[in-house]
């Protein structure tokens, strides 16, 4: 008999790497969506409805075995709007998951969900407790910056526009990245919670290598053999930048809290695991220009 996973955040391409592992003469894949019309997708049954009204599908998620849970409000200026969906949201699905019972939960967090990261980070942080506190079998993966996913952003926009542009604008003050690819963040997800089972306990998925905004610019320009113009942001400019777009609500590509995110001190875990080099997917790139 198969095992029901109930998956949010199916739209992004961790969860759809992750879902792909899953062998479907295994596992019955039940996925949430917003959608009216979503594309059909091969042993994945869509519910319609949105984190915000998950109770009222809760009959459907009866008998579910494993809920890998990954959708997440990632960039608004209404700090509210990141603890009703990724705090109250999560706390919801986690009391459903109680009353059905035998329900191991897996949650998407992130590296920059600590204290002082602002809405985003601290939303999540207070999401991973609840979890760890009402869970019976659960798991917390905190990934470090991904690339190699299909948007360009966070990231991967650095690493192309590295490629592409001289003249590199980038914020200053020491803060690291550990970035390591999508396809090993999905893996490892996979072979940890459906293979290996390291339930109860709160996993720091990074790279192995340590980048600042600078070296990692530097670093391409070393692998392609394009020189760059550095043009850092100094930190101070960086929060009164965030001052301005908090008190005036202009409209910019960052939002207020991403400063916060970015400045925060995060953690660094130690999984043995085969990582890809961020360099051996620059050359990769570099190739194909």
């Amino acid at each position: 008999m198969k095992q029901k996973v109930f998956v949010t955040g199916l739209s992004s391409s961790l969860l759809q790497q992750i879902v792909g592992y899953l062998p479907l003469d295994k596992f019955e894949i039940l996925a949430l969506t917003r959608k009216n019309h979503p594309e059909p997708q091969e042993g994945v049954t869509w519910l319609h409805g949105s984190l915000e009204t998950i109770g009222l599908l809760e009959e459907d998620l009866a008998g579910i075995s494993f809920i890998i849970h990954g959708a997440a409000v990632t960039h608004t200026p209404d700090i509210g709007e990141y603890f009703r969906i990724n705090y109250e949201a999560t706390k919801n699905l986690v009391d459903i998951s109680n009353r059905i019972g035998g329900v191991k939960f897996i949650y998407i967090s992130s590296r920059a969900a600590v204290p002082g990261s602002g809405g985003y980070g601290e939303s999540k942080l207070k999401a991973e407790e609840y979890v760890r506190t009402n869970c019976k079998s659960w798991i917390v993966y905190k990934p470090s910056e991904i690339y190699g996913g299909m948007k360009n952003e966070g990231i991967e926009s650095l690493i192309q526009d590295a490629l592409s542009k001289t003249v590199q604008i980038y914020p200053g003050g020491e803060s690291l990245m550990y970035p390591v690819s999508l396809e090993d963040t999905s893996k490892l997800i996979y072979e940890y919670s459906f293979e290996k089972g390291h339930w109860n306990q709160t996993l720091i998925v990074n790279g192995t290598e340590a980048y600042s905004y600078k070296s990692l610019i530097e670093l391409v320009s070393k692998i392609t053999g394009k020189s760059k113009i550095l043009l850092p942001i100094p930190k101070f400019i960086m929060y009164f930048i965030q001052w301005v777009i908090s008190n005036t609500g202009l409209k910019i590509s960052i939002v207020p809290d991403q400063i916060d995110r970015f400045y925060a001190p995060k953690p660094i875990g130690h999984i043995d695991f085969p990582y890809e080099s961020i360099a051996a997917y620059i050359r990769k790139l570099a190739k194909g220009q």
